[in-house]
This record gives structure tokens, sequence and C-alpha cells, in this order.
């Protein structure tokens, strides 16, 4: 938003239920328009290869042509260095899409996105600039209007599929709605709570601080891969870059292997798998079973 604006309220929320980031807000713009937005975003549990959005806007007392934009940063920097190159892009039908290879590993990455207008008729067109594919909607609203913007991605990697790009193409153009894809998040989230919640009767903070931190570790973990870990604060702090920390044993699989084995079991299992090397690093023997 321009910087001479006004936020009059502004809230965020994390749904632990459903694993949905919520942020709702109301802009005023220079020239005195006000207009109410709602965002909402997920990665699906019930699929680890899809991403949602939503956006809705109502129009309290605006009239005239509305431009939104939204798209794919191809170009994400961690500690000022690109880790990603890009290969190819291009245009789907309201959509877009994008190949890139990380420059130390060398996997390649594909993804797929398209926008749906509901509420309104617009006109779209597929912008192409270098990494950054994206859409533009451009359509006129009048007050008291309500308009929603549903964005979907699909994203797989060479670990995945020999094939990521043409794998998450193929998956955008069989998948349902932003709705059907939001009650099957919310069905999976459900199963999951009803084996791995933690039940804290007579504090409430208690309660939410515990759940808050099973929520964490259930999406950090990898429900399908045993070649992955939980790394140190998932690598979302700088800090902590490419560091794996042993204390996943210490902490963390003693609650997975009461209420998901299976993940306890991929831990265990990666652990296993790079047991090796990481002797190897340290200098200490070599034991084996002959």
């Amino acid at each position: 938003f321009p910087s001479h604006d006004t936020i009059l309220q502004y809230n965020r929320e994390l749904d632990l239920r459903q694993g949905i980031l919520c942020r709702s807000l109301q802009w005023r713009s220079p020239s005195d328009k006000t207009i109410d937005i709602y965002f909402e975003r997920f990665a699906s549990m019930a699929d680890h290869h899809v991403l949602c959005q939503r956006c809705t806007l109502t129009f309290l007392d605006f009239h005239g042509r509305i431009k939104l934009q939204s798209g794919i940063n191809g170009y994400p920097e961690d500690r000022e260095f690109n880790s990603w190159e890009l290969l190819e892009q291009g245009k789907l039908n309201q959509g877009f899409w994008l190949h890139s290879r990380n420059r130390q590993s060398r996997l390649d990455m594909g993804i797929a996105g398209k926008i749906s207008l509901l509420g309104v008729e617009g006109h779209s067109q597929v912008n192409t600039a270098p990494s950054y594919p994206g859409i533009s909607v451009t359509f006129r609203c009048s007050p008291n209007q309500t308009i929603t913007i549903d964005k979907i991605i699909t994203l797989f990697t060479s670990r995945d599929v020999p094939d990521p790009l043409l794998a998450a193409n193929s998956k955008l153009h069989y998948l349902p709605d932003y709705v059907t894809l939001h009650n099957a998040n919310q069905q999976e989230w459900n199963q999951i709570w009803q084996q791995s919640d933690i039940l804290i009767e007579g504090d409430s903070k208690a309660a939410f601080a515990i759940r808050y931190n099973i929520f964490q570790m259930l999406t950090a973990v990898s429900h399908y891969d045993e070649k992955v870990t939980i790394p140190a604060k998932t690598i979302s702090a700088f800090f902590y870059h490419s560091h794996v920390s042993w204390d996943t044993e210490i902490f963390i699989l003693p609650f997975l292997i009461f209420t998901q084995p299976i993940i306890a079991r991929n831990l265990l299992n990666y652990r296993y798998h790079v047991l090796a090397t990481d002797l190897a690093r340290s200098g200490a023997p070599i034991v084996t079973g002959k």
C-alpha cells in the first residue's frame, strides 16, 4: 500500500485446528475510499503439493476500476544470496508456471498457479517478467460489493518426480476449486488432532501453548519422506541455515512415537541414512555389525 494511506483496523490469526493463517484489515485510500480486506492461506495437509490463498474484498464506499496482481517470486534471497536459477517459465489458461533449479543441490522445482475471480467479471493478463510470472486482473467495483480472488499453487521437485514441471501443471489442471481443497485440508487436520491433541484442564493458557508447539512440529516434519528431518527452526531463521539438530531424538520423537508413529519412523530412518556421514565428519569410528 502507498505510504500516505491509512490502516484503520488490522488483525492476524493462526487457526491451529485447520492450519489456516488469516489476516483482516480495513484500508482507506488517500482519496478517503475504504475497503475491507480479508486474506486466508494454507498449505494443504491433505496434499503436500498444494498451496491455497483466498482474498476477499468488500468495497464500502468505492466505485471505480481495480487492478490486482499476483504471481510467484522466483528470486527468494537467503542472506542476500539467491539459491535458485531460472530455467524457464510460461503461461497457462488463467495461470502461469515456473521451472527453477537449486544452485547447491541441483534439484529442479516446478511450480504452477492459477487465479479465479468470483463475484464480478474481469479481464486477466498473464505477466512474463523474468522469474516473476503472474497475473493481473482488472475489474470495476461499486459500493457494498464483495468479490473474492482464489489463488491455487502446485509444487513438485525432482526428489518427488522425474519431471516436476509436468507434474505441477498436470495436478493444477485437475484440481477442484478452493472450497473443496479447504474442506479436504480441514478433514485431514481433524483426523490429525484426534491422534495428537493433549488436553490440559483448568489452564487455558497452558493448553494453548502445548497445542501451538504440537502444531509447529506437525507442520515442520515430513509426513511422507524419510530423507528429510526437522531442521532447527525449520530453516526459517538465517542463523540456522542448513543446520540439523540432534534434539529431534530427545524432544520430538517421544511425542510422535505415541501419536504419529509413521512420522517417528521416518525421522529415525533419516538418522540412519545420514549416520555414516555424520560420524565421518566428527572423526568418530564407524562400527559395523560384522
